[in-house]
Formats: structure tokens, sequence, C-alpha cells
């Protein structure tokens, strides 16, 4: 039922990465929905490879009754929507790892959470906080020092270094 499709999607994408180069540009996908043909999963990719997305929750379709799509004939098998979904993961993957890493160096605001050892940026990024602890719900400027491979940044404050 989404009012747009998928070149919709990727022009509008383009036209933001073009005006604020530095955004953050996610999105959900799921992997194996009824009807969803082999060509359907490689245009996913395809656009993914495209749009390269900062990052993607992706996840296999599952049938929830009460819901329209529980009663289609034509539901994908298990496995499949299990590989699907692994291969659109892993290129979200590879398309954060590269999004972080061009991060590194930047200067950006950290919003600390609970024990103030880990934060978000105001692109969603995930920062880990090395020495004394920040504040909860204190916001301080960082520089992003590095990517690590868990998924989350390195920092040091902005006036260091």
């Amino acid at each position: 039922r989404r009012t747009y499709d998928p070149c919709d999607l990727a022009i509008t994408a383009a036209i933001v990465k073009a005006v604020m180069p530095e955004c953050s540009i996610t999105t959900d996908i799921i992997a194996g929905f009824p009807g969803e043909s082999e060509q359907d999963h490689e245009d996913s990719l395809s656009l993914m490879r495209l749009v390269q997305f900062a990052d993607a929750h992706v996840f296999p379709y599952s049938r929830r009754p009460g819901t329209s799509a529980h009663h289609y004939e034509d539901q994908v098998d298990h496995a499949t929507k299990s590989r699907r979904a692994e291969e659109l993961r892993d290129l979200a993957a590879e398309h954060a790892r590269l999004y972080r890493e061009r991060e590194v160096g930047r200067v950006r605001q950290v919003l600390w959470e609970g024990d103030g050892r880990t934060g978000l940026t105001e692109n969603y990024l995930r920062v880990v906080r090395n020495g004394m602890p920040a504040k909860d719900g204190e916001i301080e400027t960082v520089r992003l020092t590095g990517a690590n491979p868990d998924g989350t940044m390195e920092c040091e404050p902005a006036g260091s270094g």
C-alpha cells in the first residue's frame, strides 16, 4: 500500500544526498513478502546498491493473523526468506560500515544516554565514550575518531587533537 515506488525512493534519496551530503538515510526491508519473486529480491538488492543506506533493518516476512498478507496464497518458503534476508543484511552491513568510515574525523553532537558511556549523534551513529562517563541526557560536541567492527564509533572531545 505504499504510495511510492523504488524509482521514487532512489530519486528522493539522490536529491536529499545532493542537498545534505552528510545525511543518514536508513530503511526497513521485509524479505520474502508473499508474492516476492527472485527478480523482486534482486531489484531490492539493486536499489540498496544504488541508494547505499547508512543503515537498514532487515527482517524476514512472518505471517500475522488479521493482516491482509496472512491470506495471500503465494507465501515464500522459510528457507528462501532466510537466504534473502541474509543477503540483504550482508549488503546493508557493508554500506553501514562504509558510511561509518566516512564519518571518521567529523565533528558531531552526541546525546549521552543511560550510564553515559554510549550515545547517539544527530545522524544516529552509536558512539562509545572512553574515560569519564557523561551524564545521562548531556549533549557534547565530539570528533569521531574511529569506526568499530561492532557498529559503534569512537570519539574524543571536539577540542582535542
